[in-house]
């Protein structure tokens, strides 16, 4: 099991150090546990994780807040990562931050794809505007 995340701003502690405490007391055995602690965001989080597997042909499990993991998919996917993803619960009040949140990141993520389609859909409003000032 990898758990990856470094320590961000205002943060006591890595996340990748939370994370092992808490497997700790859930009695994971510490032997099956490795700690990546310098990413500082998903995509390196998938990098530096993948290093860690070294090569093992084994199956990966992206496992985040239900709502990360459509964009956290994603960026494995952009990284020729194979893996699924399971989503934990998160507390109703972190729901709308949450998804503004993953909704500007995808949108960031994929601003180049957004543009051409938001081109392709203006062409026929475009094609419109001209045909309506020739007359």
């Amino acid at each position: 099991m990898i758990l990856s995340g470094g320590q961000g701003e205002g943060e006591e502690i890595p996340e990748s150090k939370a994370m092992y405490e808490y497997c700790l007391s859930k009695g994971v055995d510490p032997d099956r546990m490795i700690q990546e602690n310098r990413s500082k965001n998903t995509n390196e989080n998938l990098l530096f994780s993948r290093e860690l597997l070294s090569g093992q042909k084994d199956r990966v499990a992206i496992v985040t807040t239900r709502y990360h993991v459509f964009r956290a998919l994603e960026l494995a996917r952009l990284q020729n990562f194979r893996c699924i993803g399971f989503g934990s619960k998160t507390k109703w009040y972190f729901t709308l931050n949450a998804f503004l949140r993953e909704f500007i990141g995808y949108i960031a993520m994929t601003w180049k794809t957004q543009a051409i389609l938001l081109g392709i859909l203006l062409i026929p409003w475009f094609l419109t505007i001209l045909l309506t000032l020739k007359k």
